[in-house]
């Protein structure tokens, strides 16, 4: 199983020796981490468990670079996190989780809302 963070960033802050890239990824590992420990709390052994942080510049397609990991990880499922937002944010707000419901030919696909 592979639980696995998006970053968008900058162009300019994709070197791993950048600042903001280095934040980006101890605030994804601190996330994996509580993800990682519901997951062992519901009974999931944790050597299964994989996790990884995947930093992609701000302009490509979230959808895209979800789905290419998918793909690259052999997955058959993907589970995606959605922040749920008021009635009003939610008209004007294009969530990259309705492009993928869209785009995941081939894979189960599970939203969890919040």
């Amino acid at each position: 199983m592979h639980l696995v963070h998006v970053e968008p960033l900058g162009k300019r802050h994709m070197d791993p020796e950048d600042k903001a890239y280095r934040e980006a990824e101890e605030r994804s590992k601190a996330l994996l981490a509580r993800m990682s420990g519901r997951m062992t709390s519901a009974g999931v052994d944790p050597e299964r468990i994989d996790t990884g942080f995947l930093a992609i510049p701000s302009e490509t397609s979230l959808q895209e670079a979800v789905l290419e990991t998918a793909r690259d990880q052999q997955c058959t499922t993907i589970a995606l996190g959605r922040n749920a937002l008021p009635w009003y944010r939610e008209s004007f707000h294009a969530h990259p989780v309705d492009g993928l419901v869209h785009d995941a030919q081939g894979f189960t696909l599970w939203v969890v809302g919040s």
